[in-house]
C-alpha cells in the first residue's frame, strides 16, 4: 500500500510540473517605468532621456505691412453759389399834360333823333334828324393831365465758384508683402538616447512589484486526487 501511495504521489507532482511550465509572469508599474521606452533594448547599453533642441527653416510667408481702413484726407473743392443781382433799379417817371384854355364852345340847339314830322299836305312821317349846333362865345380852361408811371427793376443770376477747404474719407485696402520667416521645423522634445552601460544599476525586484502566478494550460490534465482509486485496507 505504501507503493501505491508513492506512485500516486509522483503522478501528480509530474502533472504540477508540466502545469508550472505554463505559468505567465504578470509584472505591475510600481517601479514608475516609462512607457516610452524602446522595445527592443540592448541589454549592454544605457538609455538616457536628453532633450532635442527644435530645429528651424525659412518659410515664405504672407505678411500684413499696412493694415489699411478708413483715413481722412483734407481737399480743396470749387463752392458755387448763384444769387439775384440787380442791375438797373426801378424808376419813377411823371408826367403833366398842358393846360388848354378855349375861347368859344359848341352848343346845341337842336337834339337829335327820331321824331314824327307833319307835311305840307297833313300827313305824318317817322324821320331822323341830326342834332344842331352853333358856336357861342365862351372861355372854358382845362389843367393838363398829371400821372406817373413806374419801370421795373432789372435782375440778373450770377454765379460765383470759391474754393474752400472739406474733410474726405476714404477707404484704402491693407497692403501685404511676402517675407521669409523663421518657422519650427521639429519641435523641441525629449528622447531616449543609446549610450555605454557603464552605470549600475538596482535589482528592485520584490513581492509588491514582481509577481509571479500560475495559470493551467489547456493541455495539462488536472491533478487527481492522491486518495483517488485507492484500495481499501483492511
Amino acid at each position: 500500500m505504501r507503493t501505491i501511495a508513492l506512485a500516486l504521489m509522483a503522478t501528480a507532482a509530474i502533472a504540477l510540473m508540466g502545469c508550472a511550465s505554463n505559468t505567465e509572469r504578470v509584472t505591475g508599474n510600481a517601479w514608475g517605468i516609462p512607457k516610452d521606452l524602446p522595445d527592443n533594448p540592448n541589454p549592454n547599453k544605457r538609455y538616457c532621456k536628453k532633450y532635442v533642441e527644435p530645429t528651424y527653416r525659412m518659410v515664405p510667408k504672407l505678411c500684413k505691412v499696412d493694415a489699411g481702413g478708413m483715413k481722412s484726407e483734407c481737399i480743396t473743392v470749387m463752392k458755387t453759389t448763384a444769387e439775384e443781382v440787380c442791375v438797373q433799379p426801378s424808376t419813377t417817371r411823371t408826367v403833366q399834360g398842358c393846360d388848354v384854355r378855349c375861347e368859344k364852345t359848341a352848343v346845341q340847339v337842336k337834339p337829335g333823333g327820331n321824331r314824327w314830322e307833319k307835311d305840307c299836305n297833313g300827313c305824318w312821317q317817322y324821320v331822323y334828324r341830326a342834332p344842331e349846333y352853333k358856336w357861342c362865345d365862351k372861355t372854358r380852361q382845362e389843367e393838363g393831365i398829371k400821372f406817373c408811371y413806374d419801370t421795373p427793376a432789372e435782375y440778373k443770376t450770377v454765379v460765383t465758384s470759391t474754393p474752400v477747404q472739406r474733410t474726405r474719407k476714404t477707404y484704402v485696402p491693407p497692403k501685404y508683402e511676402v517675407k521669409w520667416v523663421k518657422e519650427v521645423y521639429t519641435p523641441g522634445h525629449c528622447e531616449w538616447v543609446e549610450g555605454d552601460g557603464c552605470g549600475k544599476t538596482c535589482d528592485t525586484r520584490g513581492a509588491k512589484n514582481y509577481t509571479t502566478k500560475r495559470v493551467r494550460s489547456r493541455n495539462c490534465p488536472a491533478p487527481k486526487a492522491l486518495d483517488c482509486g485507492c484500495p481499501k485496507t483492511n
